[in-house]
């Protein structure tokens, strides 16, 4: 009887190794008129031919392989008997083709369905020719015509391999996601005890929506969230900081920004006289705005020094808890004689010039020693101007003499 059969290949891809070598086949069975060879016995023989020759290499048979309800028959080549061992087969050395028959009546008489070119071959199968092995899983070999070259296994998902110019070439896919590019930093803005941190978002995702932006200041590494501007709080007025902006997905953190501009916390509510703030202790307050004036250092920053040292030296004050400057100068005779005026005699009961009674100033502000303090101010090229804190009366001295010193600055 003349055998009617014809297959319809599905899938012939090296796709995957069990525990012993062998290439993964499926093929759909139909007769020759279209109807599916379902659930029925089959013959099936393989056979690996070297290109070169050419030169049959390797044969074997899977006897009783049996298609399933939809008439797919699914074998791995190299588990069907033989004389050849599919080890053995030089996988390096040529390309290779595989010969399919088959025999659907099972009377020994198998049909030829033609031969089909490995177009790639697993990395395991050329390691047991000496082969080096894969790095990552996927990764594949071609034939270039005189030697195995490596195909890269692709991280896209849905990616095609194509033949483009005649090599393998993974096409399209989506790539996988990644952290965010970094954000684009803006202007940092000033306020009192924290900063608004300006910036754009990153160009790229990372093929995750960004979930979170992350404002970090330097120094202290005080944070804040949300969206273009962050607040940062918690900072000390008085302190320089820069900020850097990161971006947050599924994925995960982005590289910080770049720094933002450098900027100086100052105290912007309203000041009086003897506040502690700034650095010192408010001594006088712009009388058209009073979130400006003037401060003088604190006790514990107090010097004794002659007027040359005083006029060139740099002043920084001790932190205590109202910020660090060094912006700070030695002051004119005229603000001396308002650190004396508005501190010394603050809260007396007596306008009365001249040394008050301490009965009558209980609620004296700074601490100032009951001495001279040199001002910045010259009387000549030898002599310099001082406040006297006794008794309110300012003299001009000899430069070279000590005396005391209280730095001021402005807010």
């Amino acid at each position: 009887m003349k055998k009617t059969i014809s297959i319809v290949l599905l899938l012939f891809v090296t796709v995957g190794m069990y525990a012993q070598d062998g290439i993964n086949y499926k093929a759909l069975i139909k007769d020759n008129l279209g109807a599916v060879v379902a659930s029925q016995t089959i013959d099936v023989k393989f056979t690996i031919i070297a290109d070169t020759g050419p030169t049959n290499v390797y044969v074997e048979t899977h006897t009783g392989a049996t298609t399933d309800a939809n008439g797919i028959v699914i074998l791995t080549i190299g588990d069907g008997t033989s004389s050849d061992t599919f080890a053995d087969i030089d996988w390096s050395s040529d390309t290779h083709s595989l010969k399919v028959e088959m025999d659907i009546e099972q009377d020994a008489s198998f049909v030829d369905l033609g031969t089909t070119q490995f177009m790639a071959v697993p990395y395991a199968l050329h390691a047991n020719n000496g082969q080096s092995s894969g790095t990552n899983a996927g990764d594949m070999q071609y034939w270039n015509g005189s030697a195995w070259e490596v195909v890269d296994a692709t991280p896209n998902e849905g990616a095609a391999l194509q033949m483009i110019g005649g090599i393998p070439t993974w096409v399209g896919g989506t790539p996988p996601a990644t952290v965010p590019d970094a954000p684009t930093i803006g202007t940092a803005i000033a306020g009192d005890a924290q900063a608004s941190v300006f910036f754009t978002a990153p160009i790229s995702d990372g093929g995750s929506a960004i979930t979170g932006y992350t404002a970090t200041s330097s120094p202290g590494g005080f944070t804040g969230t949300g969206t273009s501007p962050i607040t940062v709080t918690g900072l000390s007025n008085g302190t320089a900081y820069t900020f850097s902006v990161t971006a947050t997905n599924a994925i995960g953190t982005s590289n910080p920004s770049s720094a933002s501009n450098l900027v100086t916390l100052t105290l912007t509510t309203g000041a009086t006289i003897g506040d502690l703030r700034d650095g010192g202790i408010v001594f006088w307050v712009d009388p058209t705005d009073n979130t400006k004036g003037k401060v003088c250092m604190l006790a514990v920053d107090e010097e004794i020094a002659n007027w040359y040292d005083a006029i060139s030296r740099i002043y920084t004050n001790t932190d205590t808890g109202t910020g660090v400057y060094s912006n700070w100068y030695l002051p004119s005779q005229d603000e001396l004689q308002l650190m004396y005026a508005n501190l010394q005699r603050f809260g007396c009961s007596t306008n009365t010039p001249g040394a008050p009674d301490p009965s009558l100033c209980p609620t004296r502000k700074g601490s100032f020693n009951i001495a001279s303090y040199w001002s910045s101010t010259e009387a000549s090229s030898f002599d310099a101007w001082f406040q006297n804190f006794n008794g309110g009366g300012q003299i001009d001295y000899y430069k070279g003499s000590p005396s005391f010193v209280r730095a001021v600055r402005a807010f």
